[in-house]
C-alpha cells in the first residue's frame, strides 16, 4: 500500500482517505484543504499497514477515515484495529466483503475480470464507473497513472482480501451508497450494512461519486449532512 500526504500543514484534523482499486491522486489532485490534513492512500498490491510512529501522527486531535469502493475493505483492514482514536468513519460505495455474490461483487465476474484484463477492460471499467459524459471526460482528464501490471496485482490481492469472511466493522459509523453504482451492485451494499447495522444514506450519483466537489472539507461536510435521500435509519426500522 502506497501512502501520500495531499495537504500537511500541522492542522489539528487528519483525514485518512482510502481510494478505490486503481485510483491514484490525480482525480483527486484539484481537491483544496481547509480544516484537515490529508493522507491518501492506495495501490494496495504490498502490505497494507501504516506505520503511525513513522508517520508522526500522535499530534493530531481529531480523525477522520473515509473508504471508498474497495478502499473501505483496505480501511477497516488497517485501522479496525488500530490503536489510534478515530472519532469518524465514513464508507462509500463499498463493504468488507466486496468479491461476495451477495454482498459485493460477484466473484465469477471479478475472476473474469482477472484472467481478461487488458486497457479495454479498464476503459470500460471507467465508464461503469462514472456513467455520465461530463464525468467520465472529467475523470480522464485526471486519469490515474499506473502501470496495467500493478492493476492486475491489485486485482489479484484485493480477490483474496475481498472473497473471505467479514467482521463487524469497527471503524465505520456510516455508509454512503450511490442508487445508480455500476460497480458494487447497490442492493448488495445495503444488504450488507443493514447487517452491520450500520446507518446508511443514498445519493443519486455513480460509483465514482466526487465530482463537482473541490475542496476535502467540502466531501466530508456532505457525507456528515442527513438528507431527507436517507432510506435506511437501521436503529429506526427494528
Amino acid at each position: 500500500m502506497r501512502t501520500q500526504w495531499l495537504h500537511r500543514e500541522d492542522r489539528d484534523a487528519l483525514l485518512f482517505f482510502f481510494s478505490g482499486w486503481g485510483v491514484d491522486t490525480r482525480p483527486f489532485s484539484h481537491f483544496a484543504a481547509k480544516d484537515y490534513d490529508v493522507l491518501f492512500c492506495d495501490s494496495y498490491t504490498t502490505a497494507n499497514n501504516i506505520d503511525t510512529n513513522k508517520l508522526g501522527l500522535g499530534h493530531y486531535k481529531k480523525k477522520v477515515v473515509v473508504g471508498w469502493s474497495m478502499g473501505v475493505l483496505i480501511g477497516e483492514q488497517v485501522l479496525g484495529n488500530s490503536s489510534l482514536s478515530i472519532e469518524e468513519g465514513y464508507a462509500v460505495n463499498g463493504t468488507l466483503c466486496p468479491v461476495n455474490i451477495k454482498y459485493g461483487i460477484d466473484p465469477h465476474w471479478f475472476c473474469k475480470t482477472l484472467e481478461t484484463f487488458e486497457q479495454n477492460v479498464l476503459e470500460k471499467f471507467y465508464k461503469r464507473m462514472c456513467l455520465k459524459n461530463d464525468i467520465l471526460t472529467f475523470f480522464k482528464e485526471r486519469k490515474p497513472e499506473r502501470t496495467q501490471e500493478s492493476l492486475q496485482k491489485e486485482l489479484e490481492v484485493l480477490y483474496e482480501l475481498g472473497n473471505g469472511a467479514y467482521r463487524k466493522s469497527l471503524l465505520f459509523s456510516k455508509a454512503i451508497i450511490s442508487c445508480r453504482d455500476m460497480i458494487i451492485p447497490t442492493k448488495n451494499q445495503r444488504e450488507f450494512w443493514e447487517k452491520q447495522s450500520v446507518p446508511v444514506e443514498m445519493t443519486d450519483e455513480p460509483h465514482y461519486c466526487f465530482f463537482g466537489m473541490k475542496s476535502w472539507d467540502q466531501l466530508l461536510n456532505t457525507l456528515r449532512s442527513t438528507s431527507k435521500k436517507t432510506l435506511i435509519a437501521v436503529n429506526e426500522r427494528k
